[in-house]
């Protein structure tokens, strides 16, 4: 009996890994919603706020000014794109010298 035991039990232990790497996608989607929600309307309500600054009543800017805030903005936001795109499209790209043919 004990001979019996012994294997169900392996079988269970390996189920049990495979259940908990199972589940791991889902936490880690889980996390990943959680977080996008929360950056993202934390970046709307800064955005907003950078928009308040428009009002010239209570600023003084020069267009050269609000050029350069918008152009750092469109660079960080289009940085963070990328990211996405690379690990979309499985990471780093890869570096290889095009052989000439005749060549060995």
């Amino acid at each position: 009996m004990i001979i019996a035991l012994t294997p169900p039990r392996h079988i269970f232990c390996q189920n049990r890994k495979i259940t908990q790497q199972a589940m791991k996608p889902s936490k880690n989607r889980q996390k990943f919603l959680r977080l996008a929600e929360k950056r993202v309307n934390k970046l709307a309500k800064q955005l907003i706020l950078i928009g308040n600054l428009s009002n010239k009543t209570n600023y003084a800017y020069q267009p050269e000014e609000v050029a350069e805030i918008f152009d750092h903005i469109e660079k960080c936001v289009l940085s963070a794109r990328r990211r996405f795109e690379a690990n979309a499209a499985g990471g780093q790209p890869t570096f290889s010298l095009k052989r000439s043919e005749g060549i060995n």
